[in-house]
């Protein structure tokens, strides 16, 4: 009998005409409903702020760290201090790379190490230029340079952006 042929009503099962179509009287398997594809313009979003941030990240650490900076040493940035003294710039650049491999964990695919690395990144950019504000610099009070100033703004920017675009909850 060839499949999906009607079988003729008997007796016992009154006026019900059946369709074969599995053998061996088997039902068919539902075929499992595809989950909708994630929109994959939040990921998008935040990998762009990320690589970017890292880049201006890596650039502040040349930037004057003291408002003092420009005026009494040209070369006053997060790499040498006013009193030419090794900076803290290394530490710039080590938030860029943290930032960097959160935006690229992210756009392979792995969201929540992704995030992580990109949260760790981000709060180091809020907490950095406060520590190195309050204590960098032998406790000189004039201020923080242009370079602090960026490091902090666009770490609270980009964690603002992680919180809003890639909530904690979000991994399905």
């Amino acid at each position: 009998m060839p499949p999906n042929a009607e079988l003729p009503a008997t007796a016992s099962q009154g006026s019900q005409r059946f369709v074969a179509s599995t053998p061996l009287g088997g039902s068919p398997v539902a075929e499992p409903e595809a989950s909708p594809r994630r929109s994959s313009w939040r990921d998008l979003l935040v990998v762009a702020a990320l690589l970017a941030v890292s880049v201006l990240t890596a650039v502040a650490s040349l930037m004057s760290w003291r408002d003092y900076g420009p005026a009494l040493n040209p070369d006053e940035n997060g790499w040498h201090l006013a009193d030419g003294a090794f900076g803290r710039g290394w530490v710039a650049v080590a938030v860029a790379v943290t930032l960097a491999v959160g935006g690229v964990l992210i756009a392979s695919g792995r969201r929540t190490a992704g995030r992580v690395w990109a949260r760790i990144g981000s709060t180091a950019l809020i907490i950095g230029p406060m520590l190195e504000w309050a204590f960098g610099d032998r406790g000189v009070r004039s201020g923080p340079g242009i370079g602090l100033w960026v490091m902090l703004v666009s770490g609270m920017v980009l964690m603002v952006l992680l919180g809003s675009v890639l909530p904690v909850g979000s991994d399905s």
